[in-house]
């Protein structure tokens, strides 16, 4: 496979202004350390106050990196997720079936991936609004399967209770 050479910018946004500067100074290093991955050229620009923010700065770099393969492209565009990127060189790029499928499936691994992430934390939220509704005295709320109502729960009868009725009838 031919190099590819790009121009990413990576932004990033935060308090105190010495912290995010060492933060995004971090992640240029971080980045040039990464396989397949050499930082050509880098360039900081200033720090600044975010306009109606509240005691908030941003700031942003440039930098020109060559990768060794597409997939060595595609992850740091998956795991960095810079704000712009351009690629510079080559002007074409020829791509056989083998490296097609591989870049497919590393796409499609962080997808899955991601889609993971999103569905654990979507149950772990409903769990903290279920609890949230038992403290609170309200009735949780039981999510039902696509394409159903959902329901409330009801809430579980004392053993005692049981017992007496189970009593009463004989």
């Amino acid at each position: 496979m031919v190099k590819i050479s790009s121009r990413m910018v990576f932004e990033i946004m935060g308090r105190p202004p010495e912290h995010i500067s060492e933060a995004l100074n971090t992640l240029v290093v971080k980045l040039d350390s990464e396989k397949g991955v050499e930082v050509v050229n880098k360039k900081y620009h200033d720090v600044k106050k975010v306009e109606d923010a509240d005691n908030l700065f941003h700031t942003f770099a440039e930098v020109e990196a060559d990768f060794s393969d597409l997939n060595s492209f595609f992850g740091i565009i998956f795991n960095y997720m810079p704000a712009n990127i351009e690629i510079f060189d080559p002007d074409k790029l020829k791509i056989n079936n083998d490296e097609l499928n591989q870049l497919s499936n590393f796409i499609l691994g962080k997808l899955h991936q991601y889609d993971s992430i999103a569905k654990k934390l979507m149950g772990e939220r409903e769990i903290m609004i279920n609890q949230i509704r038992a403290l609170k005295g309200e009735i949780p709320i039981v999510k039902a399967p696509i394409g159903k109502k959902e329901t409330k729960k009801k809430k579980a009868k004392s053993s005692s209770k049981k017992a007496d009725k189970k009593k009463a009838k004989k």
